[in-house]
């Protein structure tokens, strides 16, 4: 049953067209003014009657799918869903449509880690492995320290073994410190006002409120920051210094500076998600700056291999232990096998000979990506950096952000929309991210890239508004 004549009224109702829309279908679906089964109006037909654009109808029809409230059918629409039914939660990590051209996530290249844990493999079979027992974090120890080596380019302060948790993964880094942290008095998580969507959705299984931050083009504003700690007391910031996802900003010195004294006048955590500058640091993270409070965290996902779900967190002073009592609570400790693997890989120089070759192949990609993109009409909008596999690009004049995605997959592209990089309650700007997907061959990129730079070169005679 289609609710064609479900048009609600959003004039008295402040704050994001996209949340009062939500909010409008929530109390709706409540007060069975629609009822189980309904299937909603098409996006642009709702768009089109409330005046407002067909992305900000898709994100409130997205968000309400994440709370479960509707279900989605592929070709077939947007339905209430009944109580009975068990909504599966959103997955950070979705399958690419077969044969489509994947710049919506970021996948490193094969530069030769296939022969190299092959080679490792080899080495392993002929060991005698403790494989009858549960991990004991003192099995640990040795990858810890081939961690520690494996990251001594990046100044994170005085750190032993004992100060290092291992992980699955930086996700998985990033929730153990959260779920660590987030209890008594500190239930709130701070992070920028676009953000990995990874932040938001650990801090919910920590059972966090999270929270914009402003930023600019030195990082989170540390004026706002002081705000925030004023007004909900202890709390986490989760942030990205060496390259922010999606925006691809650096955080300065000076401000980083000017965050930890922030950070120490209101009890505030900070943990640096550092995946995106595969080992190429260009200050002091905020463990360096803040030991006490500080939380660095790494992982071989975008340097190496993403398969492999290994990482490892160096704690603040003194902290490592509660970090490593959440772990064990999570999954009880890591794979051995896994852990004697990627040890190994990190002793024998492999990871890091590899991590060269994924940051040139890197470089390489953005290179023609500022060549192509960078003489279409977006120009001036685009933020590409060297050693980052993503570029920002602010949409040129006669392009929405939402239009501009679906324009490209229907020519086989996928990228994100800035949409899903808001939190909730925010706003997005007209913009674009796309990842350099080094992993495809070379011909196909630049053909995508060029198919982009024609689109960006003729928006569509409509403008949405």
């Amino acid at each position: 049953m289609l609710s064609t004549i479900w048009v609600p009224d959003l004039t008295e109702r402040s704050g994001p067209k996209y949340a009062a829309l939500a909010t409008a279908i929530r109390e709706a679906v409540s007060q069975e003014v629609l009822a189980p089964g309904v299937r909603l109006p098409p996006v642009r037909d709702l768009a089109y009657r409330l005046g407002i654009t067909p992305g900000t109808v898709a994100r409130a029809y997205s968000l309400m799918t994440e709370e479960g409230v509707l279900r989605g059918e592929t070709g077939r629409g947007t339905f209430v869903a009944s109580r009975q039914e068990i909504v599966d939660p959103p997955f950070l990590v979705s399958e690419a449509r077969p044969r489509a051209i994947n710049l919506r996530s970021s996948v490193v290249p094969e530069v030769g880690q296939s022969a190299a844990v092959q080679d490792v493999l080899k080495g392993i079979g002929g060991d005698d492995l403790a494989l009858l027992d549960y991990p004991q974090r003192r099995d640990d120890g040795p990858a810890a320290d081939a961690f520690l080596a494996w990251i001594s380019k990046i100044e994170h302060g005085p750190a032993t073994a004992q100060d290092v948790v291992l992980s699955q993964g930086a996700q998985h880094g990033v929730l153990i410190a959260l779920q660590t942290l987030v209890g008594g008095a500190r239930r709130v998580v701070f992070t920028e006002e676009l953000a990995y969507p990874g932040f938001r959705h650990a801090a919910a299984l920590a059972g966090a409120l999270v929270v914009g931050v402003p930023m600019d083009r030195e990082g989170p504003d540390p004026a706002a920051l002081a705000a925030l700690c004023r007004k909900h007391g202890p709390a986490v910031l989760c942030t990205s210094a060496e390259a922010h996802n999606p925006t691809t900003v650096f955080t300065t010195p000076r401000r980083r500076a000017e965050i930890v004294e922030v950070a120490r006048r209101f009890d505030l955590h900070i943990i640096d998600d550092d995946c995106f500058s595969v080992g190429q640091p260009q200050a002091p993270t905020y463990r360096a700056l803040a030991p006490e409070r500080g939380w660095y965290v790494a992982s071989f996902s975008k340097s190496f291999s993403p398969a492999l779900r290994f990482g490892g967190v160096v704690a603040p002073t003194g902290w490592a232990p509660r970090a490593v009592a959440t772990a064990q609570q999570q999954i009880m400790g890591l794979s051995r096998l896994v852990v004697v693997l990627c040890q190994r890989l990190m002793e024998s120089g492999q990871v890091d000979l590899m991590r060269d070759r994924v940051r040139q192949a890197t470089a390489g990609r953005v290179a023609l990506a500022r060549e192509i993109l960078g003489a279409s009409a977006a120009g001036e909008g685009i933020a590409a950096r060297d050693g980052v596999p993503f570029l920002w690009m602010s949409m040129p004049r006669g392009w929405r952000a939402s239009s501009f995605e679906r324009a490209a997959e229907e020519r086989g592209i996928l990228l994100r929309p800035a949409d899903l990089f808001a939190l909730v309650d925010g706003r997005a700007p007209n913009a674009v991210r796309l990842a350099l997907n080094a992993s495809m061959a070379q011909e196909v990129y630049v053909g995508a890239l060029e198919t982009l730079a024609s689109l960006l070169n003729h928006p569509p005679s409509e403008v949405e508004v």
